[in-house]
């Protein structure tokens, strides 16, 4: 008797459509695999990630240098119009203000060391503009005049003493202010747009200067001396510190 072979469908036995490119995958496997190991032998190493923020880093350094140099000359001229007051200036408490506004510049200037600060590079400035104030004042006293002291912009000292008060509520808040503002910061609050603030360093962030809890920045509990008339003061009993 002939032995019955099993009964397997033809079509189990005969090698599927894709038995035949097989090898070609393996052999595109094994070369894909040598191309990765030479290109991580011989590949030039990665080059070092630049810092996030780094061009506006330099930007903010290159500024604050400005500033601090400006300081420098004005320190220095200040200081030479102070001298030079007569006898009879010289005796009055509107130029003991100026003198103590000056020393408190010099104070800021000075103290910064090596990590010169944005909103302290401002301030030293805004002191030197009050001590030129209170000797104009002092001189002006003999003629019996009487000039105005200058106010800065409260969002940013650095856009001058042209300013006018305005009500400002910040956007997205609900307190309203009265504050000086130039002329372009009270034209962006007016049609409820925030102005060009003074960025300072809190903690790691950076954020309006005014934003800055009060125990931690003369400059934002005074605005610059636009909300407190004791800016020489404090600085003075080193509250500049923070």
């Amino acid at each position: 008797m002939t032995p019955t072979s099993p009964e397997f469908p033809v079509s189990f036995l005969s090698p599927g459509p894709w038995a035949a490119p097989l090898p070609w995958v393996l052999l595109a496997l094994t070369v894909t695999g040598l191309l990765f190991l030479i290109w991580r032998r011989y590949a030039l190493p990665p080059l070092p990630a630049l810092r996030q923020h780094a061009a506006f880093d330099n930007a903010d350094l290159a500024r604050i240098n400005e500033l601090r140099a400006r300081a420098e000359d004005r320190l220095t001229e200040v200081g030479r119009l102070l001298a030079t007051s007569g006898e009879r200036v010289r005796n009055t408490p509107r130029l003991r203000r100026a003198l103590d506004a000056h020393a408190a510049a010099r104070r800021v200037h000075d103290g910064a060391g090596e990590d010169p600060d944005l909103a302290e590079s401002v301030g030293v400035l805004v002191l030197l503009d009050l001590a030129e104030d209170h000797h104009a004042r002092a001189v002006a006293r003999r003629r019996g005049e009487a000039p105005e002291m200058r106010v800065h912009c409260y969002a940013n000292p650095l856009h001058g003493t042209n300013t006018e008060q305005v009500d400002w509520r910040e956007v997205g808040g609900t307190r309203v202010t009265a504050v000086p503002l130039c002329a372009d910061c009270a034209e962006a609050v007016r049609t409820r747009r925030r102005p060009n603030v003074l960025p300072d360093r809190d903690r790691g962030r950076t954020v309006p200067y005014y934003k800055v809890p009060a125990e931690r920045s003369v400059w934002a509990a005074t605005g610059f001396g636009t909300l407190q008339s004791d800016l020489v003061e404090r600085v003075l009993r080193g509250e500049h510190r923070g």
